[in-house]
């Protein structure tokens, strides 16, 4: 179960590699990750279900950064 339990936890940060898309190039995943986003979003509004626990507490561990997004070109 622990294995199980990392394996779920490096698989949700790499999703936090955050890398800026172009948007020709990568329109499509863009689009892809957008409307997943959104289907967790309608299935878990309230960000309580357990199995988005970790997505929720990333997100926010990544709102408490200063990203400067003015300086992204």
């Amino acid at each position: 179960m622990a294995r199980e339990i990392l394996r779920e936890r490096s698989k949700v940060e790499s999703l936090f590699d955050l890398k800026i898309a172009d948007i020709a190039r990568d329109g499509q995943l863009v689009q892809l990750a957008r409307d997943e986003a959104q289907k967790i979003i309608e299935h878990d509004p309230t960000c309580q279900k357990v199995e988005y626990q970790l997505l929720w507490e990333h997100l926010k561990e990544l709102r408490k950064t200063n990203i400067n997004w003015s300086s992204i070109s």
